[in-house]
């Protein structure tokens, strides 16, 4: 006498029933076995649970009687040893333990990935430039923060009393075109996102030799 077995995975490999089980099997009864001889999971665990963005935590599953594979990512895992994972948002992740006798067992467990809260940085100024009537004069800054940054640029031709801002410049570098008019112009940024804004020091223009 025979009996049909569908191992159904599908909803630990989101569709992808052949990543561990393939097809539909047609298994003798009693083959089984005992108890002690098909698939558990004693822990799956992460550590650290909770992690910030680009840091990295360790799963390590404890299992036996069978081969394991962590979902999602499709990696198989050895009972007893740490594998790293860098998720970029909080990911649940699901242990997936197939017996000989393809019977599955599954466990999962979270790592959360904290949200980024920098406020902007400015973290290179606008240097001060020389360069001849007619040449091209570009200014740079670089910021870190949460992204999205958006960048402001400005002048002063007053010594930095007062500034205007420049329409055309609107990101992380300022390109103007020189003329003798320009000379001791300052040129600053800013770099903002939703937490708040950063101002960069000025950068001076000489024009000519």
């Amino acid at each position: 006498m025979q009996i049909m077995l569908m191992a159904s995975v599908d909803r630990v490999l989101g569709g992808i029933r052949n990543a561990l089980i393939l097809g539909i099997l047609i298994l003798p009864i009693g083959c089984y076995g005992s108890n002690q001889d098909r698939p558990s999971i004693s822990s799956f665990q992460a550590d650290p649970t909770t992690i910030k963005n680009g840091e990295t935590s360790e799963l390590t599953a404890i299992f036996d009687n069978g081969n394991g594979l962590v979902v999602p990512g499709y990696f198989y895992v050895t009972s007893g040893k740490a594998v790293e994972v860098t998720p970029s948002a909080t990911n649940t992740y699901e242990l997936v333990v197939q017996g000989p006798s393809f019977e599955a067992v599954s466990r999962t467990c979270v790592v959360t990935v904290m949200p980024q809260t920098e406020f902007p940085v400015i973290t290179t100024h606008p240097a001060d430039l020389r360069v001849n009537p007619g040449d091209s004069a570009t200014f740079r800054i670089a910021a870190s923060g949460n992204p999205p940054l958006a960048f402001t640029w400005f002048r002063s031709d007053d010594g930095g009393t007062t500034w205007s801002m420049i329409d055309s410049a609107h990101s992380a570098t300022c390109v103007i075109t020189a003329q003798p008019a320009d000379n001791g112009a300052q040129f600053q940024s800013t770099a903002s996102n939703s937490l708040g804004t950063a101002i960069s020091h000025p950068g001076k223009l000489t024009v000519g030799p």
